[in-house]
């Protein structure tokens, strides 16, 4: 997979992490509003973990397992978000899609954009078959990101998560092939 990739939307594009993005995701992930709905992103946020980040995502774009990428605003030139596909798995033909959003971006429809750019580059590049995501069932920001890319609610993880101090329930949900949008 070339690894200077970038993948166009209209107002964003998407391109492989770059180490001159950790201070940009260090700030935003060090918003506690935007790690609230994230299972594996530790708040506070440790010092260098951007940088680590970033060169683990390179060892992953490289094995084929995970590709992860940088949601640029194409005006300013700053990453506002970072979208994955993760957990790739080639023989079953499907992958995990996971992501998060700076503050600032939230409520513009640029994760929207992301992930149907995302969701079309698993299918028609990677030649996936299933792409799979969950969410809190309290976040429905991100489940109205997913409802609109075209996924479908699969099933509820009930109180399987805990979050807040309390359990959650967790929302799974599925896109195949043959859903991708237009």
């Amino acid at each position: 997979m070339d690894p200077e990739l970038k993948i166009d939307c209209e107002r964003v594009y998407l391109r492989r992490l770059k180490l001159k993005d950790a201070s940009d995701i260090y700030t935003q992930i060090n918003d506690p509003e935007v790690v609230r709905w994230t299972t594996r992103i530790p708040h506070p946020y440790p010092e260098g973990g951007a940088e680590k980040f970033i060169r683990q995502s390179h060892y992953r774009w490289r094995k084929g397992t995970d590709y992860i990428f940088g949601i640029i605003h194409k005006s300013s030139g700053r990453l506002i978000g970072v979208i994955s596909l993760g957990n790739v798995f080639p023989r079953h033909g499907c992958a995990e899609l996971g992501f998060w959003l700076g503050r600032e971006s939230w409520n513009r429809g640029y994760m929207t954009e992301a992930a149907r750019a995302v969701t079309r580059f698993a299918v028609h590049e990677l030649g996936l078959y299933r792409i799979y995501a969950s969410s809190f069932e309290a976040n429905t920001a991100a489940g109205k990101v997913l409802e609109n890319c075209g996924f479908k609610l699969e099933g509820v993880m009930r109180e399987a998560v805990v979050r807040e101090g309390k359990r959650q329930n967790f929302l799974n949900y599925g896109l195949l092939k043959s859903e991708l949008p237009g």
